[in-house]
C-alpha cells in the first residue's frame, strides 16, 4: 500500500485531482486486469490500493448481485473515491482506509489491483493477509524500467539536466518487477497457480508533446527535481522531455509502450 508520508500525501494530492487521466491513460491495462479477473454477478471483490477507485467501481458493476471494497491507506484518494461514487455509482461499492498486510478482510471471491501492489512494507506478510480472503488473485503490476518505453524516454530526456532518481529494484513501483520475485513471495504466502502473462500496451500521455510534457513535469517527483536543479537547468529539462515526445507525436496524441506483468493465482 502507499506509505502515508509526507511526499506520498503530494502525490496523492496530485493523483486525486487528476484521476480522469489517470483513468484514461490506464484504460487499455484496466481491460486486462479485468478479463482476467473475469468477475461475475454476484460476487464478492476486493480491490487493493484501489486509489481514486476506478477499478473498484469497475468491478461492482462487474458484481451487480455481489460487492466490491476497495482498500487504500491514503485518505486523499479515498476522499475522491467516495465522491465519484457517489456521482456515478454503483450503490454495492464501499472504501475503507486500511493497510492490507493487517486488514481483516471478510471473504472474497476475488482480490485484485492495478498497480497497487508494489508499496508493502513486508509483501509476504501482505499477501498472506489477503490470502486468507480467499478467492482469485489477479493484479498488474510495472515490469523493469529497460522495459517501459515510458520511463526510458523521460529518463533519457531528462537525466543530463536534473537529477532523477534510479529505480531500486525491490523498491517501490519497481519492486515486482521480477517475475521470479513474484512467484517467490506469492508461494511464501501460501499462493498456488502462480501465472504470469507479459502486457504491454501503447498509452496515450497527452493530445500533442506540450500538453504531455506539461503533466508529466507537473507531478510531484519531477517538480521537486526541477526545484532543485535551479531554473537553467530546469528549462533544459523541459525542452529536452518536449522534444522526445514530439518526436512521438500522432495525429491522435502522444503514445508511449508500457509494460506490465498481469498476475493471477489461487
Amino acid at each position: 500500500m502507499r506509505n502515508v508520508t509526507t511526499s506520498s500525501n503530494w502525490s496523492a494530492e496530485w493523483w486525486a485531482e487528476h484521476d480522469e487521466r489517470y483513468d484514461a491513460l490506464l484504460a487499455p491495462m484496466t481491460r486486462h486486469l479485468l478479463a482476467a479477473a473475469a468477475i461475475r454477478p454476484g460476487e464478492r471483490v476486493v480491490d487493493v490500493g484501489c486509489g481514486c477507485g476506478n477499478t473498484t467501481r469497475l468491478a461492482g458493476r462487474a458484481a451487480p448481485d455481489g460487492s466490491a471494497l476497495g482498500v487504500d491507506k491514503s485518505p486523499t484518494m479515498l476522499a475522491k473515491a467516495a465522491l465519484r461514487t457517489e456521482e456515478s455509482g454503483p450503490a454495492n461499492v464501499r472504501f475503507v482506509q486500511a493497510d492490507a498486510q493487517t486488514h481483516p478482510f471478510e471473504p472474497a471471491d476475488v482480490v485484485l489491483s492495478q498497480f497497487g501492489v508494489m508499496f508493502f512494507d513486508d509483501p509476504v506478510a501482505a499477501f498472506a493477509n489477503l490470502r486468507r480472503a480467499g478467492g482469485r488473485l489477479v493484479f498488474l503490476c510495472w515490469q523493469a524500467m529497460e522495459r517501459n518505453e515510458s520511463r526510458l524516454v523521460k529518463r533519457a530526456a531528462l537525466s543530463p539536466h536534473v537529477r532523477v532518481p534510479p529505480d531500486q529494484p525491490g523498491v517501490g513501483p519497481a519492486s515486482l518487477a521480477d517475475p521470479d520475485r513474484i512467484r517467490g513471495i506469492l508461494t511464501e504466502a501460501g499462493y498456488t497457480g502462480v501465472e504470469l502473462t507479459d502486457v504491454r500496451e501503447p498509452l496515450l500521455v497527452g493530445p500533442t508533446a506540450d500538453a504531455a510534457c506539461d503533466f508529466e513535469l507537473g507531478a510531484p517527483a519531477l517538480a521537486a527535481a526541477f526545484a532543485e536543479a535551479g531554473p537553467d537547468a530546469a528549462a533544459r529539462a523541459r525542452d529536452a522531455l518536449r522534444a522526445a515526445y514530439a518526436d512521438r507525436e500522432t495525429p491522435d496524441g502522444v503514445f508511449l509502450g508500457y509494460a506490465a506483468w498481469l498476475v493471477t493465482a489461487g
